[in-house]
């Protein structure tokens, strides 16, 4: 099975949507079967940062996203270089595919510089006095 980043980024900012219109209070079993309620914000978070996991080493020093490639693990020269692949392993979350198409597979900065259970960026407000004040924020090309 494979696991392809952009569904599951979409799915991510979904349910950030359907957070802002339900509210906090709209609560769902999550994981199925586990008794625990959590708001749509916070499986967002939760599947964030399953997403953001594949990059980061584990307690055994090994990144999931190279898989069993001995020299990306280990090698000083190339363990802390970071690639971006076309999918994922869905069981151990390994880089497969192309890595010189793979602008999608990128979405992952935005879930690290826009954490679900943070920031509320990408949701729409009916109330502009509950919108963040973006007068601060620099001006993009076009500004």
């Amino acid at each position: 099975m494979r696991r392809r980043l952009p569904i599951n980024y979409l799915v991510i900012r979904a349910l950030l949507q359907y957070d802002q219109f339900f509210g906090p209070e709209f609560t769902i079993e999550y994981p199925t079967g586990s008794g625990q309620q959590l708001s749509l914000r916070d499986i967002a978070g939760d599947l964030s940062d399953r997403l953001i996991s594949i990059w980061l080493p584990g307690l055994d020093g090994r990144r999931p996203v190279y898989g069993g490639v001995e020299r990306m693990q280990t090698d000083p020269a190339w363990k802390d270089n970071l690639l971006l692949y076309e999918y994922f392993h869905g069981d151990n979350g390994a880089g497969l595919g192309a890595m010189h198409q793979t602008g999608w597979t990128a979405l992952v900065a935005d879930l690290l510089l826009d954490p679900p259970r943070r920031v509320r960026r990408l949701v729409f407000y009916d109330d502009a006095s509950i919108a963040p004040d973006l007068t601060d924020v620099a001006a993009g090309p076009a500004g």
